[in-house]
């Protein structure tokens, strides 16, 4: 059970992690042009 959650916590963090990085580059990427 806790192994699961742990898991599931991780799994959230990478994703909103990688959404966050995604966001940024996208960002500065418009900003150069």
């Amino acid at each position: 059970m806790l192994h699961a959650f742990f898991t599931t916590l991780m799994v959230l963090v990478g994703i909103g992690t990688m959404a966050f990085a995604g966001l940024v580059v996208k960002k500065l990427y418009q900003g150069q042009r």
